[in-house]
């Protein structure tokens, strides 16, 4: 009887725990529709008025300048081909050496006239006149002569100088350039005017030797204010010279031939030199 109860009792059991752990498929897809319309009925709702966040992004945008471009290279003039530095920088030794002579002549040439004006002043005037005639002719020959090589050294001279620095300092040559022209043709100008009118008065005072004198060379202050306005005046003209010839030097170029004075003990001339 217990066995028949308990026979009876399983297919019981089986049919009681079969519907719980298997559902039929439709009832399962219907549960699972309304899980999910639960769920979703239980999501917040999201509000169209809600504020949107933005991010702003700031670009700043650093402007590089352009490099600056190398100055340009001097353009060469045709046909010209200037001379090697070498060459430039003996040039210039060269004029200034020629430069130091012609003040080194100028100082020969005003000692010179200083001894003019004191033979006129002192031996002149006496009664034999001794040593009068010896003594000019002497000191005025050396000073025409060393008034000359100045002038003709200073012309020389700052003709090499200026050339160059028209080669190789070609902005120093040009801002000096119209300063030492105009300079150089006012000095040279007021140095013959000068010269010629000092003479002038001379020549004036020696055709009338019994009118009135504008020099009387008895007086050292006038002797010296004659021969000391030449020796200014040959000053003024040599510097004028040198002043001129640098203002006007062109570019040295390869292969250019040069005249230098030469004035030695035992000899003076032109010496002309050249390189091929």
């Amino acid at each position: 009887m217990r066995r028949a109860m308990g026979l009876l009792a399983l297919p019981l059991c089986v049919a009681w725990a079969l519907p719980a752990t298997a559902a039929p498929p439709a009832d399962r897809e219907a549960q699972e529709r309304a899980w999910d319309e639960a769920l979703g009925d239980e999501q917040p709702a999201t509000s169209s008025d809600a504020t949107d966040t933005t991010t702003t992004t700031t670009t700043t945008t650093t402007t590089v300048p352009a490099p600056t471009p190398p100055p340009a290279a001097p353009v060469a003039t045709p046909g010209f081909e200037p001379a090697p530095p070498a060459d430039i920088e003996a040039r210039r030794r060269e004029g200034n050496g020629l430069l130091i002579g012609a003040g080194v002549a100028i100082a020969v040439a005003a000692a010179a006239n200083g001894v003019r004006g004191f033979v006129v002043a002192d031996p002149c005037q006496t009664d034999d006149q001794s040593g009068c005639r010896a003594g000019w002719f002497m000191s005025s020959g050396v000073a025409w002569a060393m008034n000359a090589t100045a002038i003709t050294l200073a012309g020389v001279g700052a003709k090499a100088r200026g050339a160059a620095d028209a080669t190789d300092r070609v902005e120093r040559h040009r801002r000096r350039r119209a300063g030492m022209i105009a300079g150089g043709a006012i000095m040279l100008g007021l140095g013959v005017m000068t010269n010629i009118g000092l003479r002038l008065v001379w020549l004036i005072d020696y055709a009338s030797p019994g009118g009135d004198e504008a020099l009387d060379f008895s007086v050292p202050t006038d002797a010296a204010a004659y021969y000391g306005g030449l020796q200014l005046s040959s000053i003024l003209i040599a510097a004028g010279v040198g002043s001129l010839a640098y203002g006007t030097a062109r570019p040295m170029r390869r292969g250019r031939l040069t005249l230098t004075p030469v004035l030695g003990g035992t000899m003076a001339g032109l010496q002309l030199s050249g390189r091929f």
